[in-house]
């Protein structure tokens, strides 16, 4: 059976002039591996229109995240995950889930290349991405975006060799099962290989490596234990490097922390739903005994009131619902949005690791020459400008974003879902009922047999 082709509408609106305010980003171009390549790093034409409504596939914003990351391996790429991998298995049980979770997505990683002036008017690929039609996209653009691709990952194979990151075997087999398979087989495949990803996960070995050390230094990664050797790098590269390994051995952890806390505001929000139903049941009964109550005339008037009681539940409820769950599933979307930006510093830390880890391997030793030399001062200066983007942009606006995740998703929506409970009790009838006087007056005969008579 086929499966529909998903498009997702994407508008694009250019708020700023395309003009010398923004300068040609700093990104180093003497890399011998990519002589003879044209990477695309230039001014970029939106002459044409700085506004326009397109439809894309997610795979084909996936291909273009990529092709960035090649044009600025010195800058910090928004994530945005493959549609299909192991990791997804426990989350997307249905087509409308994963289609939910491409569109979060795919929103994350727009707003965040928005702002960032090198891409949006640096690359050549981006004004046409986001401005040609699905005709003149498909038979022009597209083509030469993949046959870009197929060239640049060409050129970086060797290094890409060297990565440290996703290359166990059992990842790689059991995504490309999640990519072409059926929910069940994905379910299959990930218990299996996510138990020995696991397994193998308990024996990588942790400790800092020290920037003057020499020898192998062990690294966080995302499925296995796996060590570089700087062996043959000389002392200031060697420095730099283990650097870069206590760098991601911090984020692992982090990310760690912050996967650990998606995991829990998950539970909370199931553990709300268990009592949205509970609540439910009590609004039920409440409306079960009322409707017990008017069925005796003399009763009726007390029936009015469980029913105004059943009300203000229901009342009281759905405001709950609407601010804790819009709010507390914006924390989950947010909290998972930073483990997998953490994944993305630590591919472009990668990048920068797989390449000393080539320039240090044995087979170079007896070989170095001017393009070797070549080679690892185009590394150290990749390596400097990525830790500037580190520390400048993306520890600067994490921090920011976190501040913001505690005021606007944690502590203003408990008051404000305090108030507006307040302000529903307020308003409800059974509430004014219960505070007039005459609920409250004690009738001297009510416990007389005649009174008591139904």
């Amino acid at each position: 059976m086929m499966r529909p082709i998903t498009y997702f509408p994407i508008t694009t609106e250019i708020l700023a002039e395309n003009d010398a305010s923004f300068t040609v980003p700093d990104v180093p171009a003497n890399a011998p591996h990519l002589a003879g390549i044209d990477i695309g790093v230039r001014r970029n034409d939106w002459s044409r229109g700085n506004s326009a409504s397109v439809d894309r596939r997610y795979s084909e914003v996936v291909d273009l995240r990529e092709l960035l990351t090649y044009q600025f391996p010195t800058l910090i790429m928004s994530p945005l995950p493959r549609k299909s991998s192991v990791s997804d298995i426990e989350t997307y049980f249905s087509a409308s889930d994963a289609f939910a979770a491409q569109r979060h997505n795919l929103q994350f990683f727009l707003n965040e290349i928005a702002c960032m002036p090198e891409v949006i008017f640096f690359s050549e690929w981006v004004a046409p991405f986001f401005l040609d039609p699905r005709d003149t996209f498909e038979t022009g653009t597209l083509l030469r975006m993949r046959a870009a691709l197929r060239d640049l990952r060409l050129a970086t194979h060797p290094f890409r060799e060297c990565s440290k990151r996703h290359r166990s075997f059992t990842e790689y087999t059991a995504n490309k099962i999640a990519a072409k398979s059926s929910s069940l087989v994905r379910s299959v495949a990930g218990f299996f290989f996510s138990s020995k990803n696991d397994d193998s996960a308990t024996d990588g070995r942790g400790g800092d490596g020290h920037p003057n050390g020499g020898g192998s230094v062990p690294v966080p990664t995302s499925s296995s234990s796996f060590t570089y050797d700087w062996t043959y790098l000389p002392p200031s590269a060697k420095s730099d490097a283990c650097a870069w390994v206590r760098v991601c051995e911090q984020l692992a952890r982090r990310q760690q922390a912050l996967k650990a806390s998606a995991r829990s505001f998950e539970k909370y929000l199931a553990a709300l739903t268990h009592m949205k139903d509970a609540q439910l049941k009590v609004a039920q009964s409440f409306e079960n005994y009322e409707h017990t109550l008017r069925s005796s005339p003399a009763l009726d008037a007390l029936g009015g009131e469980y029913h105004l009681a059943v009300s203000m539940i229901d009342a009281v409820t759905q405001k709950e619902r609407e601010y804790i769950e819009r709010k507390y599933l914006n924390m989950c979307l947010r909290l998972g949005f930073e483990a997998n930006l953490i994944d993305a510093v630590l591919d472009a830390v990668d990048v920068v690791l797989g390449q000393y880890q080539f320039l240090s391997s044995a087979q170079l030793m007896n070989t170095r020459d001017r393009t070797h030399e070549e080679a690892l001062l185009y590394t150290q200066a990749v390596s400097r400008a990525l830790l500037a983007d580190y520390r400048d942009r993306y520890k600067f606006f994490y921090e920011k974003r976190m501040r913001n995740l505690v005021r606007e998703q944690v502590a203003r929506p408990a008051i404000e879902c305090a108030a507006a409970v307040q302000q529903v009790m307020k308003g409800s009838a059974l509430l004014r009922v219960v505070q007039d006087a005459f609920f409250t007056e004690v009738n001297p005969t009510a416990s007389s047999p005649a009174a008591a008579a139904v």
